[in-house]
Formats: structure tokens, C-alpha cells, sequence
């Protein structure tokens, strides 16, 4: 007797995320019903797709926020999402995040934060970035910066060229702690 293709995990990772196939168009395949599939995927630990798109997922996306998300499925950030009752990961993680961490050499801890300088949320050139220890300390900068900005325009602070304003503010900064 052969064993049903569905209990070979390879062959269903390949119907269902590489081909991108649904579990009701795997099913005939397998000569099975569609809560078999689900069944297994589950067993194998195949992340499912509950209600979302059948075909392969997109290399990146942006978020509602402005972020620039990559598809990547081992990360220690993937997202867990809740949906018809399961916990599905969602297996996007922020472009910024995985250039900072390529610069560091390790994964950021859920802690860390990282302050885009320009304030472009799609702007991950690693000169843009700037890692906070935490939330805390990167709210605290953007306090600090929009106090600065206030004082620079109001004429409290007096500037000649754009490096006396970098100046200005790193000095600005340092009072501050």
C-alpha cells in the first residue's frame, strides 16, 4: 500500500506555498477532502492561509503605516495574526528592522526601536536609521527634536549654514540628559 502524497510533507509544502495552491485544490490531488489537508499542514507545522490570497505571497508590501514589509518566513518577528479562530503568522517583517540587524549582526530585541532620521518611513538607506535601546528613548529624542525645531523656528536659535544647525542640535541634545 502507498502512503497518501499529503503524509509527505515536501509534497505538500510544494502544492500549498510553493505553488501557492489552496487546500480545496489540493485535495482532489491527494485523493482526499479538504479538512485532511488542513489537518496535515497543521501536523507538518505549514503555516495556512486562512481567507487570504492562493497564489504565492508577494516579495514585499507596505504597511498602512508606511513601513516597507519583506516576506521572510524565519524571522523571530514574523507576526503571529488571529483570524477564524487560528493564530496564523504572518510572515512579513519590516524592511528597516532586517537592515539594522544586518548592520548589527544580530536580531533586535523586542525593546530596541528604530527612528527613521528623515522621518520617510520607506527610507531604509542604513544612514537613515537609528537604533533607540527603546520606546521610551526614541520618544524622548522625537520630544527633543520637535522642541528644538520650535526654537529654531520661533528665532530663539540663530543658524548661518546647515552645519551649524547639526551642531546646534547635537549640542541641543546633549543638554537635554
Amino acid at each position: 500500500m502507498t502512503t497518501p502524497p499529503y503524509q509527505n510533507r515536501d509534497w505538500l509544502h510544494q502544492k500549498y506555498i510553493t505553488e501557492g495552491l489552496s487546500t480545496l485544490k489540493i485535495a482532489p490531488l491527494a485523493k482526499c477532502g479538504k479538512s485532511t489537508i488542513q489537518a496535515w499542514l497543521d501536523k507538518f507545522k505549514i503555516p495556512r492561509r486562512h481567507g487570504g490570497p492562493t497564489g504565492p505571497k508577494k516579495p514585499f508590501v507596505t504597511s498602512v503605516h508606511g513601513y516597507k514589509l519583506i516576506y521572510t518566513l524565519d524571522h523571530p518577528r514574523v507576526r503571529a495574526k488571529r483570524g477564524g479562530g487560528h493564530i496564523t503568522p504572518s510572515p512579513y517583517v519590516g524592511e528597516h528592522i532586517l537592515v539594522v540587524e544586518k548592520q548589527l549582526g544580530r536580531f533586535l530585541t523586542k525593546a530596541e526601536c528604530i527612528h527613521h532620521k528623515d522621518g520617510n518611513r520607506a527610507n531604509n538607506n542604513p544612514d537613515n536609521l537609528q537604533l533607540f535601546a527603546d520606546a521610551q528613548g526614541h520618544s524622548s529624542y522625537e520630544r527633543l527634536l520637535g522642541s528644538f525645531i520650535k526654537k529654531l523656528l520661533w528665532g530663539e536659535i540663530h543658524i548661518s549654514n546647515r552645519e551649524e544647525i547639526f551642531q546646534l542640535l547635537e549640542h541641543f541634545v546633549k543638554e537635554q540628559d
